[in-house]
């Protein structure tokens, strides 16, 4: 895992997926045709992989490179030929089918590139982690599910005043001199700050908590900032997104796996297992850090 979406829902067994996309094969990933721009479905290939903890499900998804300046240069060159032999301003409507025009045609003729991602279900705490920077290509993800399970409730984690919350934490742990961290994570050598007018703060290696606790007095809060917990390190924003995850090799150190593929299944599991109960130690701490600031 590297960049992740997280989403509550309450998927099926894998057995009843499995069934529901036998029912739905046209939801199965197949390359783009000449006219296809982009296409996007389930792999074909492993689409799902059951895990100690819950199962993976594999996408691909394929689209069109077609550089907006080629397509300006083309619609610039019609344009031009046009307002000379009908000799008036070419109007909106009309540009916008040239447009349409030259698209269509360099279709045809563009390479496509190819990105494959895998989201993560874990049975016991149904939560689905999405393993991919994107934010439209996990929004995607969650609704190829949906449209092949018909019926599935989710939504997003979300909590509310995670900049202040990091604030006030990370100015009152330097006040009482005390590690730097919360609820069992310490932090890291990133941090970003920022205040109502937009300006910002980054440090990336040593910083001077002194300076720190002067910004959070002028109003500055934690819009990111790095993370470590369970051999896992990654950067957190003020919007809940976990993004840049570094698992530490030594967490992998003592499994006893027959083959490569055995193995790659238990850290794939084991990574799970420590990244929801790291989304939950987070959505806990800032619910209750917000009711305790409500109370206030």
């Amino acid at each position: 895992m590297k960049n992740i979406h997280v989403f509550k829902t309450e998927l099926p067994s894998i057995s009843e997926f499995e069934a529901a996309l036998i029912e739905n094969e046209k939801l199965m990933f197949t390359r783009c045709g000449d006219h296809d721009f982009s296409r996007f479905g389930f792999s074909p290939k492993a689409t799902l992989t059951m895990l100690s903890n819950g199962y993976k499900i594999a996408y691909t998804f394929q689209e069109k490179k077609i550089p907006s300046a080629t397509v300006k240069e083309l619609v610039d060159e019609k344009v031009a030929d046009f307002e000379k032999t009908e000799e008036r301003p070419i109007l909106r409507r009309e540009r916008n089918e040239f447009k349409e025009q030259v698209l269509k045609h360099l279709c045809t003729k563009a390479l496509t590139t190819t990105t494959t991602f895998e989201a993560f279900y874990h049975t016991e705490h149904k939560l689905l982690v999405v393993d991919i920077a994107s934010e439209a290509l996990a929004s995607s993800a969650l609704k190829l599910i949906c449209h092949c399970l018909q019926s599935v409730k989710t939504e997003t984690l979300h909590v509310s005043a995670i900049s202040n919350s990091l604030a006030i934490n990370l100015a009152k742990s330097i006040r009482q001199n005390v590690d730097l961290g919360f609820a069992g994570f310490t932090l890291g050598d990133k941090l970003h700050l920022e205040n109502v007018d937009g300006e910002q703060v980054k440090y990336k290696g040593d910083y001077s908590l002194e300076h720190i606790e002067d910004l959070i007095a002028d109003d500055y809060v934690v819009k990111l900032i790095t993370l470590k917990k369970d051999n896992i390190t990654f950067d957190f924003t003020s919007e809940l997104r976990i993004k840049s995850i570094r698992v530490d090799p030594e967490l992998f150190d003592e499994i006893d796996a027959d083959d490569v593929d055995d193995e790659r299944l238990i850290r794939e599991a084991t990574t799970l297992e420590l990244m929801v109960n790291i989304c939950l130690d987070l959505v806990n701490y800032f619910d209750k850090a917000a009711e305790t600031n409500k109370r206030k």
